[in-house]
């Protein structure tokens, strides 16, 4: 039976161990999220699994899509709204921008006007990361703007002051 091996050099793993390490030494020592329902949208399947990695283990509660339409199924459906909004702004089928203008509808933002706010927080988390990126995102309706790659203590802060006053 033919078989293929691969050997990769070892280099990698100690960079591994150290964020494992680092994550861990975050969770327990940083930003707690126990119970917080979080909703987070990515397109990239390994930034999905660390995001949801990192969110995990500070507690949080996680709802996770890879596209928009599945999310926004989601939230209309809903009984209760996810008390934060995670979401990349680039993605193949429906952007970030689409995607919290689509829920400011359907969580009942309080003016349908351009600009309007939905009423979660919403963090976009982007490879576009100039000013004007940042600019835009928060014209489009986002609270905050994180560029990739993401700096998860930043991003785990971010998440506890919107929470922080609310729980």
């Amino acid at each position: 039976e033919p078989s293929l091996v691969v050997r990769l050099p070892a280099r990698g793993v100690s960079r591994a161990v150290s964020a494992t390490r680092a994550l861990g030494t975050r969770a327990k020592f940083g930003a707690r999220l126990d119970g917080v329902h979080v909703m987070l949208i990515e397109d990239d399947p390994d930034a999905l699994d660390f995001l949801s990695l990192v969110l995990a283990q500070t507690g949080a509660v996680l709802s996770a899509f890879s596209l928009t339409g599945p999310a926004f199924d989601f939230i209309a459906s809903s009984s209760r709204s996810p008390d934060v909004l995670i979401s990349d702004i680039a993605m193949p089928v429906g952007d970030g921008y689409s995607f919290v203008r689509g829920t400011e509808h359907v969580l009942g933002a309080t003016s349908a006007a351009a600009h309007a706010r939905i009423p979660i927080p919403a963090i976009a988390v982007s490879a576009f990361a100039r000013e004007e990126d940042a600019q835009r995102a928060i014209a489009s309706g986002f609270d905050r703007h994180v560029a990739k790659p993401v700096d998860t203590a930043r991003l785990l802060d971010l998440v506890a002051s919107f929470i922080s006053p609310r729980h």
